[in-house]
């Protein structure tokens, strides 16, 4: 009975190991993850993994932070979801 047990026990252990590396998770959507905000030269801001090197084109705004606390930062910061050459057409043409 030991034996069967121990048997099971570790064709379970063996089982759940392979699901663990079979899932796919996002870093984009990691909820305990530390991000930054950043923003490129159009004024868009975007969130972004800690862990990710920064794209060419964006810069840090904000962070490392939490996932809450970088999405609250976007929300006050983020007012006018116009780009920032739109804004200067629109100004000129005025």
């Amino acid at each position: 009975m030991l034996k069967l047990e121990q048997s099971l026990n570790k064709n379970y252990k063996k089982r759940k190991k392979i699901e663990r590396m079979n899932i796919m998770t996002n870093p984009f959507e990691n909820k305990d993850g530390n991000y930054y905000v950043l923003i490129n030269d159009e004024g868009q801001y975007s969130l972004w993994p800690d862990f990710i090197q920064v794209p060419e084109g964006w810069n840090i705004a904000y962070g490392p932070e939490g996932l809450t606390v970088c999405q609250d930062y976007i929300e006050d910061y983020w007012n006018d979801l116009l780009p920032t050459s739109l804004k200067k057409k629109k100004l000129s043409i005025s």
